[in-house]
């Protein structure tokens, strides 16, 4: 059912001093409330029960928005360097382009491939650490 409100239910623990300051300090780190903190943990409880196993991976809302932003702005530079690659695969095709202008397109390329090159490197390292770990996310 659509549009319809999730009946919550509350949850009272008692915290010592010096647990209140650890569980707030958390919440401030990762951007969230004490509340999303704790349906976190036991959702990354509930993911792997045996943690000790495995570990598990856990994703705030600040970090996978900053993971989503990250490998778009990949997809945008590898979208650029493919325009520019076009742009001057159509210039040579119509021979109208000489070489120093040439030169210096493909340059401009080569660094934006670097970049591109450099970054999917990085993407390609965390996803590979991430494999394999259960997921948990709000």
């Amino acid at each position: 059912m659509r549009g319809m409100a999730v009946k919550t239910a509350r949850l009272e623990i008692r915290l010592e001093p010096k647990e209140r300051e650890l569980a707030d300090e958390l919440a401030r780190h990762y951007g969230t409330t004490v509340s999303d903190l704790m349906r976190l943990l036991i959702r990354a409880a509930a993911a792997n029960p045996s943690s000790t196993a495995q570990p598990i991976l856990v994703l705030d809302k600040r970090t996978l928005a900053q993971y989503v932003r990250n490998v778009r702005a990949l997809g945008h530079l590898l979208n650029q360097s493919t325009h520019a690659l076009n742009a001057i695969a159509k210039a040579v095709r119509e021979s109208g382009v000489d070489a120093l202008d040439l030169t210096e397109a493909m340059e401009g390329v080569s660094y934006s491939l670097t970049e591109v090159r450099r970054d999917a490197d990085a993407v390609r390292e965390q996803a590979g650490r991430l494999t394999g770990m259960p997921l948990v996310f709000q």
